[in-house]
């Protein structure tokens, strides 16, 4: 996984509607589970973003929810 292009959540939940959230602005993305040894918080999840990954972040963010790596 390309580290510049992942953004991390602490939960499958967080991951899963910011996921829901970027196909509605046609962004793809793939949801992988983060593995303790890349992730300062435990097991999370990161979604994988195809494209322009600071449009992402910024629809991910102004829908609420918490990215916690980026």
């Amino acid at each position: 996984m390309d580290e510049k292009k992942a953004v991390k959540f602490n939960s499958v939940t967080q991951a899963f509607r910011a996921q829901e959230v970027l196909a509605r602005y046609s962004i793809r993305s793939r949801l992988v589970r983060t593995s303790k040894l890349k992730s300062n918080t435990g097991c999370g999840y990161s979604l994988y973003i195809n494209g322009n990954r600071s449009k992402a972040i910024e629809v991910i963010r102004s829908s609420g929810i918490q990215i916690v790596g980026e």
